[in-house]
């Protein structure tokens, strides 16, 4: 039987993960219900430097593996994190940019006069 864990117990895991990541706890919030985590703020480092995909990888896998956990949910102000996808704010995929580089791209036309 797998054992369950109180609110409190939790919310030391997810403490514990964040300070063996060296995040800063001044930046981020966190809580939990039975079956869910929730992270809201800022995700950086205590040397101020963002963190990399790998590393919000990791933290995500030692959350999603505490026993009862269903989901995590994330509020944060420098990431977006959703199912299969996590980049910076204020930062578009390549595939996303190629699309509007191209929508904004005049037609190779010559003017009337000119014809």
């Amino acid at each position: 039987m797998k054992k369950t864990y109180t609110r409190l117990e939790i919310n030391q895991m997810v403490r514990r993960n964040l300070q063996a990541n060296c995040i800063d706890l001044t930046q981020v919030n966190y809580s939990s219900s039975l079956r869910t985590i929730r992270l809201y703020g800022r995700l950086v480092k205590n040397t101020g430097k963002d963190l990399v995909i790998k590393e919000i990888e990791n933290i995500m896998r030692v959350l999603q593996a505490i026993p009862g956990i269903m989901d995590i949910t994330f509020d944060l102000d420098n990431w977006n994190i959703s199912a299969g996808s996590i980049t910076p704010k204020g930062s578009k995929k390549k595939d996303e940019k190629k699309k509007e580089e191209n929508a904004h791209k005049e037609p190779n036309t010559m003017p009337d006069d000119l014809e």
